[in-house]
């Protein structure tokens, strides 16, 4: 009886400690949604106040319909939180097809042809990967003032792409590794060029990897918070800086700042959830015509 109810137990931890994990993992998150929905007065309520009535004007407010954070948007403090939003996305997006698209063409010709000091080079790039990112922002600052590309699209897709494309090459190169080289022979053989052979036989089949690989960069870029702070002004300011305008004068608007941070985090999060979808739902495909 005893070993029976210890071998249950045991059969039990690993959910218990995911449920501890998880806990940790999401009471930040939802104490930041409470605050969003509080109103100011209840904010600072000790002991917390876990049953109130939810409002939005945190939300109206952070979208500029409020009016209460006027004096704000005005003084240039914060940012236009749409303007922030559409920078973020440009980025975003922009940097993670330029280093997905460089970053795979790179890891094709490490997975397919013999190279000098590979390695080496794969070592390279790994440490690239390790430079903290702080010790880049000012050689990338001064760069960019003597190139004119600071508080633009352009040089904030290249910094962000400076670490995504180590990443993406390490990544890519394990997966098309796993890919037969005689299938893209195949495609060759009847007419397809080597780029060809690879964007239509190697990569669908290497899809679930791909959109991995899309997401974390994606996610990187859209909650970067150091290359923006420093290489953007109001022209290209992105959301994560956007949220330290709500610290102004020496008063903190924490319902708006949780209200934001909620906003920044939805994106994600939906983008994430949709493609697992798709990632699953190619696996499954690829499994059943196989």
């Amino acid at each position: 009886m005893l070993a029976g109810s210890l071998k249950a137990f045991r059969r039990r931890v690993p959910l218990i400690v995911i449920c501890i994990a998880l806990v940790f993992s999401l009471a930040p998150v939802v104490w930041f949604l409470l605050t969003s929905l509080k109103d100011r007065s209840e904010t600072f309520q000790i002991p917390p106040a876990w049953f109130f009535t939810p409002t939005l004007d945190h939300y109206k407010n952070v979208m500029g319909f409020g009016g209460k954070l006027t004096s704000l948007y005005q003084a240039g403090r914060i940012d236009n939180f749409f303007d922030a939003a559409v920078n973020s996305i440009v980025i975003a997006v922009g940097s993670t097809l330029l280093s997905t698209f460089l970053g795979t063409i790179a890891a094709f010709g490490f997975a397919r042809f013999r190279i000098k000091w590979e390695n080496a080079l794969l070592a390279a790039y790994l440490l690239i990967r390790m430079v903290p990112a702080v010790s880049l922002v000012l050689p990338l600052y001064r760069l960019f003032g003597f190139l004119g590309l600071n508080d633009t699209y352009t040089g904030m897709i290249i910094a962000e792409s400076t670490f995504q494309v180590p990443f993406v090459v390490w990544m890519m190169t394990g997966f098309i590794r796993q890919v037969p080289a005689s299938l893209e022979e195949s495609g060759m053989i009847d007419g397809l060029g080597r780029f060809g052979a690879m964007m239509r036989i190697t990569l669908p089949l290497i899809s679930s990897g791909l959109f991995a690989t899309v997401v974390f960069n994606f996610v990187q870029a859209w909650n970067d918070f150091l290359y923006p702070l420093v290489l953007t002004s109001q022209h290209t300011q992105t959301l994560p800086v956007t949220i330290i305008g709500f610290i102004a004068d020496g008063n903190i608007f924490w319902g708006e700042m949780a209200a934001a941070g909620i906003l920044v985090v939805l994106p994600v999060l939906l983008f994430s959830m949709l493609a697992q979808r798709y990632v699953l739902a190619g696996a499954t495909a690829g499994a059943v015509k196989g």
